[in-house]
């Protein structure tokens, strides 16, 4: 359906959004916290790092708007999934607006920016990156599971994901663990993500799996 494919290529753009603007948002903000001295970085790079924040803090609405285009369509399919992948994309997004509101309150808190009060947030943040990753792993192996059964895109797209984010899910498991895999482990999924958003615009959903619904329900 028309309507079906318009929100599809919008999905596919929120997908490339979501990875760039918190890609981007990142390097901003790690350019300045991440410095040899912080606390003279911040002092002058605030724009730089409110503008790097404001970008991951961006990303929170980018990746609920996913799931919220995304549920009427694969509730045709599998209801109870599509809610379950929405919750999952609203999860991460608080996780990770957590970690960045903790970032933010170093430029907009009265009292002085201090090295441990830098710490403190990049911490927290870490915590609360990895904690979003998990949610959006575990989440997205029962979306990927969903894009296999009813062949609404090539399978061997469907099971890149799937593997993809079993891989992402261990990686971010182990980062909060204490083990720094993460970054490698994430280039699976991440690569299907890319992958998977530039399918959706060029391409949507087969919808011919939305013709059995009926007799599957």
């Amino acid at each position: 359906m028309k309507s079906d494919r318009a929100k599809l290529r919008r999905v596919g753009v929120l997908f490339l959004s979501a990875f760039f603007a918190y890609g981007l948002g990142t390097g901003m903000v790690a350019g300045v916290i991440e410095a040899a001295n912080p606390v003279v970085a911040l002092t002058f790079n605030k724009a730089q790092f409110v503008t790097g924040a404001t970008l991951m803090f961006l990303n929170s609405a980018i990746v609920t708007s996913i799931g919220l285009f995304l549920l009427p369509i694969l509730a045709r399919f599998n209801r109870a999934m599509a809610w379950f992948y929405l919750a999952a994309r609203a999860l991460e997004a608080v996780a990770l607006a957590f970690g960045v509101m903790g970032l933010l309150l170093l430029v907009i808190a009265d009292s002085p920016v201090t090295q441990a009060a830098i710490i403190t947030a990049r911490r927290n943040n870490f915590v609360a990156y990895q904690t979003g990753m998990a949610v959006l792993g575990f989440g997205s192996l029962f979306f990927c599971a969903m894009l296999y059964r009813y062949r609404v895109v090539p399978r061997f797209l469907a099971v890149w994901g799937f593997v993809g984010y079993a891989v992402f899910l261990a990686g971010a498991v182990l980062e909060i663990a204490g083990r720094p895999y993460g970054l490698m482990l994430s280039i699976p999924g991440g690569l299907f993500e890319l992958a998977f958003g530039i399918w959706l615009i060029a391409k949507g959903f087969d919808n011919t799996g939305a013709a059995v619904l009926p007799a599957l329900h």
